[in-house]
């Protein structure tokens, strides 16, 4: 061994040597005075930074109590680094308006009954999936879940009567809130009977923004031109009459599940192939083919339509479109109309 693999070895010794230290000072039990520092100390950083717009901040006092208590006395089950814990669980409280302290919230913890969490869980079915989201975050946030917790997690699952793909959507939510990545959420996969539930159950636990970034245009068809004007035009048949550019054959339902590739809307276009010269004063001249075009899904999600009007810039004729999105599984039609038009309109001022 030479001077450079010493100096390693002694660095690395060192290293572990001040981990065991650091380990061996947490096992130490605190003074009473240390621990209602550090409850203290937790309580200001939960009153600067709260968690606020959650799910529980919008159902009654009595319930937010029963949350955090039982919350609470999760995250006192593994009976180690729980001030991370409590400073989540704080946040929350403290984003609800709640008046709990961080003292409070751990004796909250310790004087709940387990037998008690069953007649809990039939209180909290409004709140399921954030109760589960937030308990796996606890679980988590200093690390790996240990076992225990996880199968005390996947119990109350089964209490609530979820199902698999449900604690795995749910799973993934608290993975993004532990990490601040959400697009782990395009791991998601849900079954067709499930895709109105990820709206209505789930979409209050992911944010806004990551929602809208997630509405991708497929395609925009013009599939009609009303000309108002009348008249006929030297270069143009300019007669009152309605054309159709684009003539849809097939597509999806609104709102059904696709996967990336799948085909989503199949039309003909008609395309002017042969014009000459007396086509200005003869539209027998005119010759046009078919051709059939697919538009296609660019990632899993559910499809949306879209249709709308606006007139030609040159022509000053009324077109009439249909446009094609595919959304996150959370979106919500309503909520997708009221952005688009949003848009539109703040695109029209500019």
């Amino acid at each position: 061994m030479n001077l450079t693999d010493l100096q390693m070895e002694l660095r690395s010794m060192e290293e572990h040597i001040s981990e065991l230290q650091k380990a061996i000072e947490g096992m130490k039990p605190k003074t009473e005075e240390e621990e209602k520092e550090d409850f203290a100390r937790i309580t200001r950083l939960a009153l600067k930074y709260p968690i606020k717009d959650t799910g529980v901040s919008k159902v009654s006092s009595v319930l937010q109590k029963e949350y955090m208590q039982a919350l609470s006395w999760l995250m006192l089950s593994s009976g180690s680094k729980k001030w991370d814990r409590l400073l989540y669980l704080c946040r929350i409280a403290t984003g609800c308006g709640m008046e709990l302290h961080a003292e409070e919230l751990y004796q909250a913890g310790l004087g709940f009954q387990p037998e008690d969490m069953e007649k809990v869980c039939m209180n909290f079915q409004e709140l399921k999936y954030a109760f589960l989201a937030d308990a796996l975050v606890i679980a988590n946030i200093s690390g790996e879940a240990s076992e225990k917790e996880i199968s005390l997690i996947a119990d109350i699952a089964r209490v609530f009567g979820c199902e698999k793909w449900e604690v795995q959507v749910t799973a993934l939510i608290a993975k993004g809130i532990l990490t601040g990545n959400w697009d782990v959420l395009e791991e998601v996969s849900v079954p067709a009977k499930g895709r109105w539930k990820m709206h209505e159950d789930f979409r209050q636990l992911i944010p806004e923004e990551w929602i809208v970034s997630h509405r991708r245009e497929c395609g925009r068809l013009c599939v009609e031109e009303y000309n108002k004007e009348g008249g006929i035009s030297l270069f143009l048949k300019a007669q009152s009459q309605t054309k159709y550019l684009c003539i849809i054959k097939s597509r999806l339902q609104a709102g059904e599940l696709v996967k990336s590739g799948d085909v989503l809307v199949t039309y003909e276009k008609e395309m002017l192939i042969e014009k000459g010269f007396f086509w200005l004063v003869n539209e027998s001249q005119e010759k046009l083919a078919k051709q059939e075009e697919n538009i296609y899904a660019p990632c899993d999600g559910m499809v949306f339509f879209l249709e709308d009007s606006e007139k030609d810039a040159e022509t000053n004729n009324e077109m009439k479109y249909i446009t094609v999105y595919v959304v996150s599984y959370f979106d919500g039609y309503q909520e997708f109309l009221r952005w688009y038009w949003k848009n539109k309109k703040r695109k029209e001022k500019q």
